[in-house]
This record gives C-alpha cells, structure tokens and sequence, in this order.
C-alpha cells in the first residue's frame, strides 16, 4: 500500500497493490488483439477443485504489480492512438488556465499545478477535409452503411443541420442497424474521406460510430470486459437467463461487439469516452448490460488536498466504482480536478455550476449565461464525460463566501431557480447555444 514510484521525490502518493486473494489479469479479444482488457482472479482455494473465478475489474492499474505508479506524470494514455488512428481530429492548444478557473485563489493557498501536460484534442469541421485522406486512397469500395441521422436536431450549427439531414438506412423503429457492423480500420477512414470529400464533418462520438455501421475499439474492448473474457457462450447461460426476472431488458447469453454498437446507435446503451480521457478504461451503461456503480467524492468544505482527493479516486475505484462523480466546491477546482482525470482510469462527472459559482466569487446575482457557459463548455473540452446541471437562485445570506459550501448544497438539491445579473436565464432554453461544442 502506498507506493510511491520514487519515495524521496514524488508526491502525491496513492495507495496501490493488489487485492487480497485475487489477482490482475488480462483477456486480449480475438477482434483486436492489441487490446487487454483488465479481469480480476479469485483465487480459490485447492479444497474447492474448480477453477479460479473471472470478476469485473475496475481498479486501473493501481493494482497492476507490473506497473510503477507515478501521480505527477498521469497515467498511460493508451486511448489516445485508438482516438487518433480513426481520423477526425486535430491537436490544440486550448485555453489558458485563468485565475477564476480556480476561484481567484491566492498564490498562498494555491495547489501544485499538474505539469505533464499533453495537447487536448478536438473534431475536425467540414471544412478540414486537407487532414483526412481522399477517397481514392483506398482501393475498390467497401460495404458500410451510411452514417445516420441523430445529432444536432433542433437548432445548433450548420454541422449539426448536416448531420440531421444525412439518410437513415436503419429502418429499425428503435434506429438500431438491421446490418453487421464493421471494425475496420480502412472502412472507417474511407468513411471519414468521404465525408470530408462532401464538406461533411468527421464522425467523432461513438453514438456517431454506432449509427454509421462501424465497430470502434471501445465497442470491442466493453464486450470482452461484459463477457468477463468469455471467448464463448457458457453453457449453463441460456438456463441461468430463463430462470430470473428480465424486468424488460433483453439481456444476450454472449455479449458481441456488434451487439454493443447496436445497443448504442438504438439510444439504450453508452460508452462515456471523452476522446481527451485518453488513460480511460472504456466501459459501457446500459439496460442490458452489468449493472454500473457510481461515487461521489468532493473536497472538504474545511481542509483538502490533491493527494486526498487523487486517493478518494483511487479508494472508489478500488472497491468497485465503475464512474466517479466530483462534486468539490470552493477553490482550486480546476487543478485539483486536473489531476484527478489524469490519474483516472474510470469516467469522471462533475456539477459545471459549482465552478462557474466560483468564478463570481460565491455570488449567484453575479452568474450570467456566458459564465456558466465558460465552464460548461471548457468541462466538456476538458475530458470530462457526464456533467450534471443543477440550478438554485439564493438569499442574499448565502452570497457570502463563508457560506459556499451551503450555497452549492442548495444548488445539488435543486432548490430554486438560478438567478443572474440582469434577470433569471433557463438553462433549458439556452441549451441550443452549446450544441455547436457538442462534438469537441
């Protein structure tokens, strides 16, 4: 426990080591055998005579004896070449770190920034196609279905006007894909070139990916992790299925990654990825899929530190928290939340409101649209997969500093309706002004 990759020097340290009794393992899927997706062994005792027993595994490396922790530099970013290979998208420099992002705390008070700093990535728009390869570059045609419609309805930029009016081939009533999905690499790039060759945008999302006919490796890397490392269906499966109570769902006795791509391009299922979350373990929610368990941390509204609140991280995922939610409030959100992502192995969530709160120093008559649409939008660009919107207009006792920490509870809970300089703004009837930063 609490090893540190170089005792004299690196700090924070986390706790690590593997779990009593058990093992890290990996199973490498036969779709993609690049991939190793993280299984835990039981181990059973020899009194047993069965064979040690396959669990769902969402510790990260932090139980991997084979891997030397090192907080300061983040973990390995294995996703981002799998991002990367399927075209689409371009480095940046993105935004410079301003003083409100962490509540204009002083130098005095300040945490240690993270320094091993990597480039955020972002989609391509249409206009973009001289990144991507023309169509041509690839020989003869290949049999894909046309990506679908689905993402921009409603308003938003002419990127999302195009994608809604792109033919659906699907005639599912779910707008699932009636065809075999594909999982190669050169089909995905033929698509992305064709698109870029029309002035379409790229296909980024795995929704997109799903709706488009294409298996990413996300989709491959989930179901091996579903089917526990199952190569095969058990036998006992179809048996265990008819004996319980499916309450609706339509739960397969073998998990396929075309099943996981149909179940998403329906609606029913999803892969939160931040394509920024490069050091994600990719996991999936859905009605037919393992049920999925999240934690909630947060500093504390008295004393708090980066190595605390890195090791909450580290303690939710290692009892098995499948997705964490961050609901710190006060100062140094943004760095404290900076080192949590890239030491995560796990989606991160967070409540955008509680920092855009910060940013006017704890006063709720001071929190206008563009504010909160700041930190929305730098929440989304910044690797972070399901923020929560919440909304309170508050007395004035509670503008207060010393109050913030009651001020952001109100907000969690709903009370009230949020308030801003000059008159009251509904999130629901902005939400068209954030859909062009829908597909960052």
């Amino acid at each position: 426990m609490n090893i540190r990759s170089n005792p004299d020097t690196t700090l924070p340290a986390v706790t690590t080591g593997g779990l009593r009794a058990s093992r890290k393992i990996f199973a490498v899927p036969d779709a993609a055998p690049d991939l190793r997706v993280p299984l835990r062994e039981i181990v059973l005792s020899p009194e047993a005579k069965e064979p040690n027993l396959p669990v769902y595994d969402t510790s990260g490396p932090y139980t991997d004896p084979d891997v030397i922790i090192d907080v300061n530099a983040g973990l390995a970013r294995n996703r981002s070449q799998w991002v990367k290979e399927r075209g689409g998208v371009e480095e940046y420099d993105g935004r410079i770190i301003k003083p409100e992002d962490n509540g204009n705390v002083g130098a005095k008070h300040a945490a240690a920034a993270f320094t091993a700093h990597h480039k955020p990535l972002r989609g391509l728009d249409g206009s973009r196609g001289d990144l991507l390869p023309s169509p041509s570059s690839f020989a003869g045609s290949l049999s894909v279905p046309s990506p679908l419609a689905g993402e921009g309805q409603g308003g938003g930029s002419a990127t999302s006007a195009v994608r809604a009016n792109t033919p659906n081939p699907n005639r599912s009533p779910q707008g699932g894909g009636e065809q075999q999905g594909t999982a190669s690499l050169d089909a995905i790039r033929h698509i992305q070139a064709e698109r870029a060759a029309a002035g379409l945008a790229p296909l980024i999302t795995q929704l997109e990916f799903a709706r488009a006919g294409i298996i990413t490796k996300e989709m491959i890397y989930v179901a091996e992790r579903e089917n526990l490392g199952r190569k095969q269906q058990l036998e006992r499966a179809q048996a265990a299925l008819a004996d319980g109570e499916s309450f609706g769902a339509d739960v397969p006795a073998f998990i396929t990654p075309d099943f996981v791509r149909e179940e998403i391009a329906r609606g029913r299922a999803i892969i939160p990825c931040n394509i920024n979350h490069a050091e994600l373990e990719p996991m999936i929610i859905g009605r037919n899929f393992l049920v999925k368990i999240n934690a909630n941390i947060g500093n504390s509204a008295v004393t708090s530190s980066v190595e605390e609140e890195v090791d909450k991280m580290v303690w939710a995922i290692r009892w098995g928290a499948d997705t964490v939610m961050d609901l710190s409030t006060g100062r140094n959100i943004h760095t404290t939340r900076e080192w949590i992502l890239r030491n995560s192995p796990v989606p991160i969530g967070t409540v955008p409101i509680y920092q855009a709160l910060e940013k006017c120093d704890g006063d709720p008559t001071k929190l206008t649209w563009e504010l909160y649409r700041d930190t929305l939008v730098r929440t989304g660009r910044r690797l972070l997969h399901h923020p929560r919107r919440r909304a309170a207009a508050l007395h004035p006792p509670h503008r207060q500093p010393r109050h913030r920490h009651r001020v952001a509870r109100r907000l969690d809970h709903g009370e009230v309706v949020p308030r801003a300089s000059q008159g009251e703004f509904s999130l629901y009837a902005l939400r068209g002004d954030l859909r062009p930063h829908a597909q960052v």
